[in-house]
């Protein structure tokens, strides 16, 4: 499933949310669900959407998949998940991150019934793996532009933690405030535009 610009963003803003590489969140979602809200799968067909929500995760949650949800109407029932399964932004990584939807806590390692293992999926999820690359290049195609991931500060597969956010980027700004309008005119128009109106004093 291809994604919009929007779709891109609203993943973006909930990796960070997570406090996680938001490029490793999505690599999590490809792996589940190829990255699409409206998806059925695993055992009996019973799993759905984004991180595949099993019969009591939807109940725990409230996610009533009644017709079709976008990308962005589903990321809240996923932070609703996480929080309710003891996954601590700042303080968990990548791989708690995939036990908590393979396994249901962040805790504890495990394998399905498809010999996936949790931490062993999670080392394809941080750079270098099949998954990171696969969602960066997903991502790109939504974005429109090329993601450089050092310049976002979140490579490793380990917690953000509390450190400052990067302010530098675009991107990282257009992640971390959804409010802002898009204006068709780039950075550089409106970096000129303050300058100037510094210059006459408003």
């Amino acid at each position: 499933m291809s994604l919009s610009r929007r779709d891109s963003l609203a993943l973006m803003r909930t990796g960070r949310n997570l406090g996680v590489d938001p490029i490793s969140f999505v690599a999590l979602t490809e792996l589940e669900s190829n990255t699409n809200p409206n998806i059925w799968g695993g055992d009996d067909g019973k799993y759905h959407g984004l991180i595949q929500f099993g019969p009591g995760a939807r109940q725990e949650t409230g996610l009533v998949p009644t017709g079709n949800m976008t990308i962005e109407e589903q990321l809240p029932y996923v932070e609703k998940y996480f929080a309710g399964r003891g996954f601590e932004p700042g303080k968990h990584g990548v791989t708690e991150m995939y036990r908590t939807v393979l396994v249901g806590n962040p805790f504890q390692s495990g394998t399905d019934s498809n010999n996936t293992n949790s931490d062993r999926a999670a080392v394809r999820m941080m750079p270098g793996g099949d998954l990171y690359e696969r969602a960066r290049k997903k991502l790109e195609m939504g974005l429109g532009q090329r993601i450089d991931p050092g310049n976002l500060s979140m490579t490793t597969g380990e917690p953000l933690g509390g450190g400052p956010k990067p302010q530098d980027s675009y991107l990282a700004e257009e992640v971390e405030d959804k409010s802002k309008p898009r204006f068709a005119a780039s950075r550089p128009f409106f970096t000129a535009l303050r300058t100037f109106g510094n210059i006459l004093g408003f």
